[in-house]
């Protein structure tokens, strides 16, 4: 039996097991409770009500906590405004950027110079300007998205706007398709997928390129989602001075103490 028949009966065996519910864990604890303030230095001010911290600021809040070099938490509004080193993470979503305004009832706000990331589908998201609009809506103004690290990705999709429903689609208006920041397509319009949730489908793709070795260098990879313990990707890469390559990957997790990843 060649290696790939043994990945295919390992998922077989793999997603009739049962998974047990600690596997699924939050990150960090989340309140439940009222709003709580950390900082080097606190400040209370009686006219209007409201709190100004600084110095490694971190405020948690139900279902989420901010943190910032400097914020000012306006008690009556539950509004907070930060600056310096801005990270949010509100039920499950995470938000940075150099300031920001944001309510920790409403979930709603806007923050300056900013990055959304999407963990499960690695997805980001910047933009000089971006406005939380509801529980899952997000709007940025000259924005880009792309699912590679850091300054200088591979690819990106820039847009005058880009407006994003969290575990929905996003939609692009008036950008441009880029590889190392070279304009290559003109998009007047697109949808892309932000799904946040296990599905399966295509990924987002990989480009790169180098004069000395592979070329231009593409990649579309192929999600499925086996199981709840268990997901297979399917690799299928271009190299303009190799050819192709092809390859799967195996992602198991039965347990706190079980689990494991295959290749082939």
């Amino acid at each position: 039996m060649n290696r790939f028949g043994t990945i295919i009966i390992l998922v077989l065996v793999i997603s009739l097991m049962p998974v047990p519910r600690s596997v699924f864990a939050l990150d960090r604890d989340i309140a439940s409770g009222p709003v709580h303030i950390e900082a080097e230095r606190v400040r209370y001010i009686s006219d209007p009500e409201a709190y100004e911290a600084e110095g490694d600021v971190h405020i948690i809040f139900k279902g989420g906590y901010l943190d910032a070099d400097r914020v000012m938490f306006d008690v009556a509004s539950s509004e907070a405004e930060a600056e310096g080193n801005v990270f949010i993470k509100s039920d499950g979503d995470t938000v940075e950027g150099s300031k920001a305004r944001f309510n920790t009832i409403t979930r709603q706000g806007v923050i300056s110079q900013g990055t959304v990331f999407f963990k499960e589908n690695h997805l980001f998201l910047r933009g000089e300007t971006i406005e939380k609009r509801g529980e899952n809506n997000y709007s940025l103004r000259s924005a880009d998205v792309t699912s590679c690290c850091g300054e200088n990705p591979d690819w990106k999709i820039t847009g005058r706007k880009i407006d994003v429903t969290v575990d929905g689609y996003g939609t692009v208006r008036h950008g441009a398709f880029r590889v190392k920041d070279i304009p290559l397509i003109y998009v007047p319009y697109m949808v892309f997928p932000a799904k946040t949730t296990r599905q399966t489908g295509f990924l987002p793709p990989r480009w790169g390129f180098s004069s000395d070795k592979l070329g231009w260098d593409i990649g579309i990879p192929f999600y499925w989602a086996v199981s709840e313990s268990a997901d297979l990707t399917f690799y299928q890469r271009y190299m303009d001075k190799r050819g192709f390559q092809e390859g799967v990957e195996l992602r198991y997790c039965l347990g706190e103490h079980s689990f494991g990843t295959f290749y082939t």
